[in-house]
């Protein structure tokens, strides 16, 4: 089990089909004495990964942490089912509820702080959270958010949007948000976030696959969205152009740096 751990987290395709295939046979629940040897080799493949992916991070595969408790959790029959799907990369986003909200202010900042610090200043980052990166109350509201959560946890968010603003939270919003016209207008994407222990895994693709299916069912032949500096590869990979650069203004004379971007939609169906 240990060497198979040790292979998965190094990104051997061979490795990773073993451990799928070992865990879907197991994950049911354990023997003790399995249920041992699992958790000694997780404390091993700990203490061997801590100084080599400090250094030199996998973008493909989970953190040792984030691994090891998945594991822990889908033998505990806590998660029964889960690990298996996480690692096969098979996402299925959710319409976020008012609920969640709580959930979505804490994972903003950790995605923001944690995924968007090679483009912009500490500073800039600090500014942005709120009034650029924040929860916008009416997407949940028109039920077009989607979220991802893996157990209990919420791991990623997306939305689209039939209404005309492209960025932002609702905090300093004093009047009515007005409906787009969608043979006319373009849907906006919005408030796409990963955990960043979760990132570059699919997420991104999976909540755009949603959103853009939501759009094109409401009408809309147009997507267009503003993308931070990170994001323009992501939505660039899947067909979206560059439109504009501009920047945001922000507290303290900072800017933001951004891309406005749009997208011809297939035909739903």
């Amino acid at each position: 089990m240990l060497i198979i751990m040790r292979s998965y987290v190094y990104g051997t395709h061979e490795a990773q089909a073993r451990w799928r295939a070992r865990v879907g046979q197991r994950h049911a629940g354990l023997p003790s004495a399995g249920t041992k040897s699992l958790l000694r080799a997780a404390s091993r493949l700990t203490r061997h990964n801590k100084w080599f992916l400090k250094r030199r991070p996998l973008p493909n595969c989970p953190s040792v942490s984030a691994l090891v408790k998945l594991i822990l959790e889908a033998h505990s029959g806590r998660m029964s089912g889960v690990l298996p799907t996480a690692l096969d990369r098979r996402w299925s986003p959710r319409l976020a509820r008012r609920s969640d909200i709580p959930a979505l202010e804490k994972l903003i900042p950790l995605s923001v702080r944690g995924l968007q610090t090679i483009h912009y200043s500490p500073e800039q980052i600090e500014a942005a959270l709120g009034p650029v990166f924040g929860v916008d109350r009416q997407l949940i509201e028109d039920q077009t958010f989607f979220v991802i959560e893996i157990g209990e946890q919420l791991i990623a968010c997306g939305a689209w949007s039939r209404r005309q603003t492209l960025f932002g939270s609702d905090e300093a919003r004093t009047s009515p948000d007005p409906e787009l016209d969608p043979g006319r207008d373009a849907g906006r994407l919005r408030a796409f976030f990963v955990h960043p222990e979760w990132a570059r895994r699919g997420l991104g693709r999976a909540l755009l696959v949603a959103c853009e299916a939501g759009m094109s069912e409401r009408g809309f032949v147009r997507a267009e969205l503003v993308a931070t500096l990170p994001g323009e590869l992501l939505y660039q990979a899947f067909g979206y152009r560059v439109i504009d650069r501009f920047e945001i203004p922000l507290r303290d004379g900072l800017k933001l740096p951004v891309v406005r971007m749009g997208k011809e939609l297939s035909s739903p169906g």
